[in-house]
C-alpha cells in the first residue's frame, strides 16, 4: 500500500456503508444522470470502470448528490438497477430528467421512471 492510500483507507472501508443509502423522504422533481470513467484497481488490476451519479434537486431548488455507484459499464442493465435503487430508497416525484444521450440510459430511464418527461 502506499503511503497516500494508507490514510484513507480507514475512511475508504467505511464510505460504501455511510454513503449505502439513507431513505429518500422528499421528493425530487428534477434528476440529472451522469456517468464518467475512471480508472480503478482491482485484485492488483488497474482497469476502466462507470461511476453513476445522480443530482437530484428538490422543490425549494436545493441540490442533493443522491448515490454514486461503480458500475462495469454504462449499460442498460447497470442504470436501471442504479435507478431502481433510488426507487428503493423512495425516489418519487420525478417530473423531469436530464442525462446525456446514451441508449442504455435513456431505456433505462423510460423504463424505471416512464412518468418523467426526459431532456438531453
Amino acid at each position: 500500500m502506499s503511503p497516500i492510500s494508507r490514510p484513507a483507507q480507514p475512511w475508504h472501508k467505511g464510505a460504501p456503508a455511510a454513503l449505502a443509502g439513507h431513505p429518500l423522504r422528499e421528493p425530487f422533481p428534477y434528476l440529472i444522470l451522469d456517468a464518467r470513467y475512471e480508472k480503478v484497481r482491482e485484485a492488483s488490476i488497474v482497469m476502466s470502470q462507470a461511476v453513476l451519479i445522480a443530482v437530484g434537486i428538490d422543490l425549494d431548488g436545493r441540490r442533493q448528490i443522491l448515490p454514486v455507484e461503480m458500475a462495469n459499464r454504462e449499460s442498460r442493465s447497470a442504470w436501471r438497477d442504479f435507478l431502481v435503487g433510488l426507487k428503493t430508497r423512495g425516489l418519487k416525484g420525478v417530473e423531469l430528467v436530464v442525462s446525456d444521450d446514451h441508449a442504455g440510459l435513456v431505456a433505462a430511464i423510460g423504463e424505471v421512471t416512464p412518468e418523467a418527461a426526459w431532456q438531453r
